[in-house]
């Protein structure tokens, strides 16, 4: 019996628009719950991971990939459920878990009937599949999602039939998720989230002052690039553990929030992101002061195209992409297997002056930086960001190494060229044009890293 394959497709996308907000500070943050420190475990994950390889810009949306996972859940049983489980630090009592995963895009969905974001999913399973009457009720209920039958005897006509759908969610932003050669006649389930964040900035930033100045991709070359300022109190600390300033740069939405972790040493990103904790980030963000800051950071541009299958291989979650896949309750009949083929997800940010579409948490871990002088915060290496939500954590990280902007600056150093791929059904061969790296291969160029803690 042939196993069909599930494509799991997302893309996510940021866009800056103006705003009219001029207010200097920001509402106080309610304190994060466990819960949302914990379910924000794999964030933390995905940002070391990808930092682990990826020598240029990235940025990615783990909102998006988490509204995602949460479908695939609600199919799997078995390895395949506890793995899930342990990959988003969920309980393995499937109820549970679900409970946890319902309860977060509830959340995200509130957050998108805003102005400020807005998502969407689809699902499209192939004419001659026949979808569980459970898990359509699931998906239509809890997640807004209507299973959908598509042709993929006729791949262009599908990519196209949902290029056309991300389009227009994302306001022309990603006017094309899908290749040649990713959608395949052996394709049979194509699984595809999005979501379009525009910010206006609390606080402006001044046009009149943009100017030119370095940005020191190493710590002796200089990069000329556009840099915004503006001035006023933000939250700002210096973290020791991490070896960098932390400001959070508050939205007009006050839901929402631009959080940047300098390294104080224009070389010093790869230790601030070794050591950015899994369960202290939070404490930190909402413990951090106001302070008088002038702020200086560079107009950026991401996008960014991979496969995250090697990475959910690396942290443990690999069942779910093999022969040995449980998602048992998606299909009729039982007899009938799916598994995940590839999980592709595209990510676009756009930063400039009229915004984007965060220090003691204890003695040992930060020290406040506290001072009646007004603090210079200038962005002029390379450093992490975060797009926070107060009420499901970060939906959108990335690392901003050059600003300006290069030739072919979508493409990535290692797991793009496996998302040029075209896909098969298990136990068929790899199709002719397709550039795959092989898992085992990929899973070496990946970081060994430390527990959670």
């Amino acid at each position: 019996m042939s196993i069909p394959t599930l494509i799991t497709i997302i893309t996510s996308i940021i866009v800056i628009v103006v705003g009219d907000g001029l207010a200097n500070r920001i509402d106080q943050i309610l304190p994060a719950s466990l819960d949302q420190q914990t379910f924000s475990y794999f964030d933390i994950d995905l940002l070391k991971n990808l930092h682990g390889y990826e020598t240029r810009n990235w940025v990615a949306s783990p909102s998006s990939i988490k509204s995602v996972l949460a479908l695939i859940i609600e199919a799997a049983e078995g390895t395949t459920l506890k793995q899930l489980c342990d990959l988003l630090s969920l309980p393995r009592t499937k109820s549970q878990a679900q409970s946890r995963v319902r309860m977060f895009h509830n959340e995200l969905k509130k957050d998108s009937e805003a102005k400020s974001m807005k998502t969407g999913t689809r699902l499209l399973v192939r004419k001659d599949l026949q979808v569980k009457a459970k898990y359509k009720q699931i998906a239509s209920d809890n997640y807004g999602v209507n299973i959908e039958n598509g042709d993929f005897s006729n791949p262009a006509q599908v990519a196209k039939q949902i290029n056309n759908w991300v389009n227009n969610l994302t306001h022309g932003m990603i006017p094309q998720l899908v290749d040649n050669g990713v959608v395949n006649v052996n394709s049979s389930l194509l699984l595809v989230n999005a979501i379009y964040f525009k910010g206006d900035w609390k606080t402006q930033f001044d046009l009149s002052s943009t100017h030119t100045s370095c940005f020191y991709t190493k710590p002796d070359e200089c990069k000329k690039a556009e840099f915004m300022k503006t001035s006023g109190l933000f939250k700002y600390g210096y973290v020791i553990s991490l070896g960098a300033t932390v400001v959070e740069i508050p939205y007009s939405d006050s839901r929402y929030s631009m959080v940047i972790v300098l390294p104080l040493e224009r070389d010093g990103l790869a230790l601030t992101v070794r050591n950015l904790p899994f369960n202290l980030l939070f404490p930190i963000l909402e413990k951090l002061p106001y302070s008088d800051i002038n702020l200086i950071m560079p107009k950026f541009s991401i996008e960014y195209y991979t496969d995250l299958v090697p990475i959910f291989d690396k942290l443990g979650a690999s069942e779910m992409c093999t022969d040995r896949a449980n998602l048992e309750d998606m299909i009729e009949p039982n007899k009938i297997k799916t598994s995940v083929s590839s999980f592709i997800h595209k990510a676009k940010i756009i930063v400039n002056e009229k915004g984007t579409v965060a220090a003691a948490a204890t003695a040992a871990i930060a020290e406040t930086l506290m001072s009646r002088l007004t603090i210079q915060f200038k962005a002029d290496h390379p450093f992490v960001f975060f797009i926070r939500d107060v009420h499901t954590g970060f939906i959108f990280e990335g690392i901003l190494s050059n600003p300006v902007p290069e030739d072919n600056q979508q493409a990535s150093s290692g797991i793009p060229a496996q998302s040029r791929s075209s896909f098969t059904e298990p136990g068929k061969s790899t199709p002719a044009e397709s550039t795959a790296y092989p898992r085992s291969a990929m899973k070496n160029r990946l970081p060994n890293l430390p527990n959670r803690g």
